[in-house]
């Protein structure tokens, strides 16, 4: 049966703006229902999101419409398809097709998770269940039967990358289950929130209380950012090369030298108790909380690099400054002093002149900036990293000590 969406205009109200000492937020957008449970941008930038039905945005938030007569309870996208899990009524997971019409899988069954990617559907559910459909829901089968009943807690968040699968399953305290050798083995030893994938499709990453970590495997958990927010847990974060945005508590920060310096950015968001951050394609941030959404007023920069002191005087050379920490073991920052903001090469080469790390950056900025270098897995010794940038080149040698 073919199904007709109806879009159905709907005009936008806004909230005054408190006064604030700067203007970082749009003014605030009210949204239809009590709260919004989840959002996603498709691949034409357009943003979806449900409060009591689902509701589409081709134009940033100046408008709004009507895209389904029913809720969500999580989406993902797969190319031009939307996909949304459905925890009431009839249950099951929906998929919209190119034509306009909606496929309806798994019905009757009790969703609240949701991961596609290249045809490969994923759902999870009430009972600890996951259900797989590897040729686009023409087929399911059940992907974790050792686990079933034996913790009936609600599967929350699921993701995949090349290196495994991860899932986060609720309760108290939550946990995550990751598949080992065949296995699925439960980590206890962090509390997660947010469980995804990175940009670069090779890592997990998760929130534990102020900290962002990351995984390969799912077996083993490294810090990469901690977010100042003191008591509170973060309660939204979201990662687009080297910026990172989080919540916490009362509070939204940003960073965009991957968590080396934070800013506060909460003036003038109506209720900076943030539930949901996106960057959207656009490269805005976006902030939901409740039915209140805002839309930060300038995009985030993503060239590399902030400033980590001021520059009074604006330098006349480039120099590589210094490196740290010395020995490392995996991150190197690397602080630069730049007379220009062209774009820059990074070498690092071992003691024989062996190329092992290669890294451009399509901009930079003029002054002192850091950038950090996410070492690959090498043999402990001594290594040098070589700074190019407008035809001038800098270096500096450090230890790498593997353990």
């Amino acid at each position: 049966m073919r199904h007709c969406i109806f879009l159905v205009s709907v005009m936008m109200v806004g909230l005054p703006v408190p006064l604030a000492s700067s203007q970082i937020w749009s003014d605030p957008v009210i949204l239809p229902g009590s709260y919004v449970s989840d959002a996603v941008f498709l691949s034409n930038g357009s943003l979806v999101f449900d409060t009591d039905k689902i509701y589409i945005s081709h134009d940033s938030l100046r408008s709004y419409s009507v895209f389904q007569e029913r809720r969500a309870d999580a989406f993902s996208v797969d190319g031009e398809r939307l996909f949304w899990v459905d925890s009431c009524c009839d249950g099951g997971l929906y998929g919209s097709n190119q034509d306009g019409s909606l496929s309806h899988w798994l019905p009757e069954i009790d969703l609240n998770s949701l991961w596609v990617s290249n045809n490969v559907i994923v759902a999870g559910g009430g009972a600890g269940q996951l259900f797989r459909s590897t040729n686009g829901g023409s087929t399911w089968e059940t992907i974790n039967a050792d686990r079933l009943y034996k913790n009936d807690s609600d599967i929350e968040e699921y993701s995949e990358t090349i290196s495994g699968i991860v899932y986060q399953q609720g309760g108290y305290p939550k946990e995550l289950v990751a598949l080992q050798s065949g296995e699925w083995v439960s980590i206890s030893t962090i509390d997660p929130e947010g469980l995804r994938e990175d940009e670069s499709g090779l890592y997990f990453l998760v929130a534990n209380q102020n900290d962002i970590m990351r995984s390969q495997n799912g077996a083993e958990w490294e810090t990469i950012a901690t977010v100042p927010s003191g008591y509170y847990s973060i309660r939204s974060f979201e990662i687009l090369s080297n910026v990172i945005v989080a919540s916490a508590g009362s509070e939204v920060y940003i960073s965009n030298d991957s968590g080396l310096s934070w800013t506060s950015i909460t003036d003038n968001l109506v209720d900076p108790s943030v539930d949901l951050l996106l960057i959207g394609p656009d490269l805005h941030i976006y902030a939901f909380s409740d039915d209140v959404v805002q839309r930060s007023v300038n995009p985030v920069s993503i060239t590399s690099g902030v400033a980590f002191e001021e520059d009074f005087d604006l330098p006349t050379e480039t120099i590589l400054e210094g490196l740290f920490p010395n020995p490392v073991s995996n991150r190197l920052t690397i602080d630069v002093m730049s007379h220009s903001g062209d774009s820059a090469e990074l070498r690092v080469v071992n003691t024989l002149g062996q190329l092992v790390y290669y890294e451009q950056i399509p901009q930079t900025r003029v002054g002192t900036f850091r950038h950090q270098i996410d070492l690959p897995k090498l043999a402990s010794g001594s290594y040098s990293v070589q700074y190019i940038s407008g035809g001038i080149s800098t270096k500096r040698s450090f230890v790498l000590l593997n353990q």
